[in-house]
């Protein structure tokens, strides 16, 4: 009867960590990791003597560079913003991922891929908020999985959560007689977010006098995009067949 039971319970064990080990390949996260991690090397190679406008320090460091973790997107609607909760309960996730292109320990650009019909594929290279990111995250003692890239009004903020609160910024530029880079507490930061919206929401409804109206309006916002990949089989076979490459 013992040895029934540890058998019993060596199946569920094993059970469940196939399950568990499934769960990780087909997720959407390491589903973009391959995609990003195949990718690469073809769009490090199209850079070759434009390594600066990329930030890397020389051409040679193209040749160290590999793939930071993941930085997940979530977008909000400019009308459907509530400031009375918090961002991250009203965020739905983006399907897009931000990868840092690490060399020597430190982010030096971006590298972004997107969920298009169900599979990962590579959008560009290029940027560098993931090493604004990394910056703001060691100014304030933040753990590495703290920050989130949050798609609003056509802009791009980042939320991070410090000790348990929630918190966001500006990464790019300062804005609404706000610092760019600086922690503000999540309330004051939903107020400043219903600004921008504002103001936009405003712009949009003006009329148009030419295209270059249309150009000072900035990019529109993120659009909803499903969040759905291809069948578990297909992902499944292209975790394990980039495990044998």
């Amino acid at each position: 009867m013992k040895a029934r039971r540890i058998l019993i319970l060596s199946f569920v064990l094993i059970a469940a960590l196939l399950i568990a080990g499934i769960s990780y390949a087909v997720s959407p996260e390491e589903q973009a990791k391959i995609c990003a991690q195949e990718n690469l090397p073809k769009y490090l190679g199209m850079i070759g003597d434009d390594y600066k406008n990329f930030h890397f320090s020389s051409k040679e460091d193209l040749a160290k560079a590999y793939l930071g973790e993941p930085i997940p997107n979530v977008r909000i609607g400019m009308k459907e913003l509530d400031t009375n909760r918090m961002l991250k309960d009203q965020a739905e996730p983006y399907p897009f991922y931000v990868f840092p292109v690490m060399v020597d320990n430190k982010a030096v650009t971006d590298f972004t891929v997107v969920l298009d019909k169900g599979k990962w594929k590579p959008v560009d290279i290029g940027g560098n908020l993931t090493a604004i990111i990394e910056e703001v995250a060691r100014q304030n003692e933040l753990a590495p999985a703290a920050s989130v890239v949050l798609r609003f009004a056509g802009e791009t903020f980042v939320i991070v959560n410090k000790d348990g609160q929630e918190y966001g910024y500006l990464p790019y530029f300062d804005d609404q007689q706000v610092k760019a880079k600086k922690l503000i507490p999540s309330k004051d930061f939903r107020d400043i977010l219903k600004k921008i919206a504002e103001t936009k929401i405003a712009e949009s409804s003006l009329p148009l006098k030419d295209t270059k109206d249309l150009l000072l309006m900035g990019t529109p916002e993120a659009p909803p995009l499903p969040f759905k990949q291809d069948s578990v089989g297909n992902r499944l076979v292209r975790y394990l067949r980039h495990l044998t490459q």
